[in-house]
């Protein structure tokens, strides 16, 4: 599953569930695709990239919100994918408008309970959304300087450090 990310397979996968998605529709996902789908979660990570989730969200990001972010990157496009991997700061200026967290898909809408216990123990996310709440301006400026300059103006939950 290594190389994963370079392989049409997993993409053409994903094309049924982002056009369920797109049609309002929950598709039942194989247990071997949500494997898949676990592994690009959270090998989508890299030290820093998920702290632009608090730039590009409007509004307080939580675990449920972190979670169900990571899940609409690693189910989007393999070019948005590979993108927030290499150049966080250019994939955030890629939304022309911040995300709210209604418009990001459900990771519960296709996992379990168990499912999704094991995936936020997996990734880490409670210390990733403590690093991400404590995290303040300067830092997020120095980490993501084009995107911080943009997205200050137009996430007023960024530019009042309401998060």
């Amino acid at each position: 599953m290594k190389d994963l990310i370079n392989t049409r397979e997993y993409w053409k996968l994903i094309e049924a569930l982002q056009s369920s998605i797109n049609k309002n529709e929950t598709l039942q996902l194989s247990d071997d695709v949500k494997v898949k789908i676990i592994y690009m979660m959270n090998n989508s990570l890299t030290d820093t990239n998920y702290m632009i989730s608090k730039l590009l969200i409007y509004g307080k990001v939580n675990q449920e919100i972190l979670l169900n972010f990571l899940f609409y990157i690693s189910i989007n496009t393999s070019k948005l994918y590979k993108l927030f991997i290499e150049d966080t700061d250019k994939f955030c200026r890629q939304f022309m408008f911040n995300i709210t967290p209604n418009e990001l898909p459900k990771v519960q809408d296709y996992f379990e309970e168990a499912e999704i216990k094991s995936i936020v123990t997996e990734v880490d996310l409670v210390k990733k959304v403590n690093l991400i709440q404590n995290s303040s301006n300067e830092k997020l400026s120095a980490l993501f300087p084009k995107s911080f300059k943009h997205n200050f103006k137009t996430n007023p939950f960024v530019k009042n450090n309401n998060l």
